[in-house]
């Protein structure tokens, strides 16, 4: 399901994306229309332009429109089932490093052979098996693989890693970034602290993964700055991975078919109620009166509904929307609720409604 309840109004989950390529202009659509644009690369076997170059799970929202745009306060929802733990060197740059792991891999290395002459890989390799490890005694089916680029992507499904926040609420002096809160706070409490020490000793977990704005590249195509494929790799299975030939001549079908079907999972249990998802964890540093909006202080006070009655309504509208737009046309009821598709922020509705443009 994509549909959820915000504030007792309902609507539908969408998500920003970048087409294309990671740095493509970024657009927006439903949850489940950026999964039927990752089923259409799916179908494409690695050949051709890609819908989505980057998904963003840190930003499912509720209006139709792209996180950047979004107003501050509007309530958001991410996905933290995802973790990239790439590997870094101190005696070279991010760049020469995929560089040096592009050499080795495309020699005809193992991966036991890559891990030996690259110990930073080696280190991610380990970090990303202690992860999928963890996440196995947690009851979970994780699923892992190489990138193509320098390090893996271990992905699982738990009702728990969504969470939700208000947009842009990180923002000041005084907030704790939302990346560095689910590395350092709730992914310590998920993995348990011993897990979480060990990881982050070998390598540190990329926050970049849960940073609204940002996101994931999508796998389903060769990766842009080295030219390998993606590779489905079983980390629970030490000594069979460790004598697989981390070059591919080809797309790997079967971790395509995992990547769809993670996605598809992500999408279809997402939370209904906004109201009932947990809150990304403050980090320590919040304000005061952030924590007030959550209700951490004491009840917060109740938003006025409006009444459920049809007529012309006075409608907030973010500044690049209102426009010249002259004519509001009645608005209908539907079920009980004025139309279906509404947003409640800061106590403010915005309503998906019809608009006559009479010019100026």
């Amino acid at each position: 399901m994509a549909e959820c309840f915000v504030n007792g109004w309902a609507t539908e989950w969408r998500c920003t994306y970048s087409p294309k390529d990671f740095k493509g202009i970024r657009k927006e659509d439903t949850a489940r229309g950026v999964l039927e644009l990752l089923k259409k690369d799916r179908a494409k076997n690695g050949i051709g332009v890609a819908n989505v170059g980057l998904v963003m799970p840190s930003t499912f929202h509720v209006f139709p429109e792209i996180h950047q745009k979004l107003p501050v306060g509007a309530n958001m929802m991410m996905y933290v089932g995802a973790a990239d733990l790439d590997c870094n060197s101190k005696e070279m740059g991010g760049d020469l490093l995929k560089n040096s792991i592009n050499g080795i891999i495309s020699s005809g290395a193992t991966l036991s052979e890559l891990c030996a002459k690259c110990p930073a890989f080696g280190d991610a390799t380990k970090a990303a098996q202690l992860f999928c490890s963890r996440l196995k005694e947690m009851g979970f089916d994780a699923c892992s693989w190489f990138t193509g680029g320098k390090g893996y992507r271990v992905v699982c499904t738990d009702p728990r890693c969504y969470l939700k926040y208000l947009n842009k609420t990180d923002k000041e002096p005084t907030s704790l970034k939302l990346g560095p809160r689910i590395v350092s706070v709730f992914l310590k409490e998920y993995l348990g602290d011993e897990c979480h020490a060990k990881i982050q000793k070998l390598w540190d977990i990329d926050k970049v993964t849960y940073t609204p704005g940002l996101g994931l590249k999508t796998d389903l195509f060769q990766h842009q700055s080295t030219g390998l494929w993606p590779v489905l790799v079983n980390l629970l299975d030490e000594n069979g991975c460790g004598q697989m030939t981390m070059k591919r001549d080809e797309y790997d079908e079967v971790l395509g078919d995992k990547i769809i079907e993670f996605w598809t999972s992500v999408v279809e249990n997402i939370f209904v109620s906004w109201e009932d998802c947990a809150w990304v964890p403050d980090g320590g540093k919040e304000k005061d009166e952030d924590k007030k909006v959550r209700g951490e202080n004491g009840p917060v006070e109740k938003r006025p509904r409006l009444k459920s009655t049809s007529g012309t309504y006075e409608i907030a509208l973010p500044e690049n929307v209102v426009a010249d737009l002259k004519t509001l046309l009645e608005a209908k009821q539907k079920e009980g609720r004025v139309l279906k598709h509404t947003c409640v922020t800061d106590g403010k509705y915005y309503f998906r409604v019809n608009c006559e443009n009479t010019g100026s």
